[in-house]
């Protein structure tokens, strides 16, 4: 992802944890100040924002209620408008060599432990 600053990225970002979004969105506008967030609280929801505003970045939690965020990818994957948006995976528990296989392997760009230290 090329990041120009006279460019408005639109970011979704996918967690349960609402203290996790807030950090993670607060990481992302500080250094990059020009960008949209959008947020959400799980995968079923990721998937209706992702559809109806194609961002150009998903980051997901992998361990959700309900649906994963390998699920999701999955989702995000089997639908037309979307296949192509790429996802980040973002998880504290799941970071065995064989985690970061399967969620590449469902699709995702790329694999982040929590906490996320962006900056």
């Amino acid at each position: 992802m090329n990041l120009k600053n006279d460019l408005n990225y639109r970011i979704l970002i996918v967690d349960d944890s609402i203290e996790n979004l807030q950090v993670l969105s607060e990481s992302l506008q500080e250094i990059m100040p020009e960008c949209i967030l959008y947020q959400t609280n799980s995968a079923t929801k990721a998937l209706k924002i992702a559809q109806e505003m194609l961002p150009d970045l998903i980051i997901s939690d992998w361990d959700m209620p309900g649906r994963t965020g390998i699920e999701l990818i999955n989702d995000i994957r089997s639908k037309e408008e979307t296949k192509n948006i790429p996802v980040i995976i973002l998880t504290g528990i799941n970071s065995e060599p064989e985690h970061v296989k399967s969620a590449l392997e469902a699709g995702a760009v790329d694999y982040m432990r929590k906490p996320a230290n962006i900056t």
